[in-house]
């Protein structure tokens, strides 16, 4: 299977281990990401984090920060994670899923966009429906069905 994914983990002061960083408070690149800032821009995430400073994010109990799907990329240990879906509007139910060690969770962000996704599915042999609107040759794929 060709698969093409682009990874951008959010950075870690500990190396990507498992464990919530040291200093979440003092890593300033996690402001690059969008749900990261948003996120953090909440108190009592924010302290949530620092409270949990340098624990597995498999001992977490009830979170998870929202760098959870790249910390444990370099980790001896897996965790288990709950994607949330980012578009409310749609109510899509959570889903929990088991990350086994050394592993992290891209987002396949090619096949996510209109532009390329019929090119991945003649290159993945997968037979995927158009999009809702016939002329929509760009931008996001929204329909959950097709992603």
């Amino acid at each position: 299977m060709a698969t093409h994914l682009s990874a951008r983990l959010v950075w870690h002061d500990d190396a990507w281990n498992g464990k919530i960083c040291q200093r979440p408070d003092l890593n300033v690149s996690c402001v690059m990401h969008e749900h990261v800032r948003e996120w953090r821009n909440e108190k009592q995430n924010a302290d949530r984090e620092i409270k949990a400073s340098g624990n597995w994010l498999s001992e977490v109990k009830g979170w998870q920060p929202p760098c959870a799907r790249d910390l444990g990329a370099l980790s001896e240990r897996g965790f288990r994670i709950v994607h949330d879906d980012p578009l409310d509007f749609r109510r899509l139910p959570f889903v929990e899923e088991d990350v086994p060690p050394y592993s992290f969770c891209p987002s396949p962000y090619r096949w996510m966009r209109e532009e390329n996704l019929r090119a991945v599915c003649e290159a993945e042999n997968l037979k995927i429906r158009g999009p809702e609107d016939s002329k929509k040759e760009r931008g996001w794929v929204f329909e959950p069905d097709r992603q």
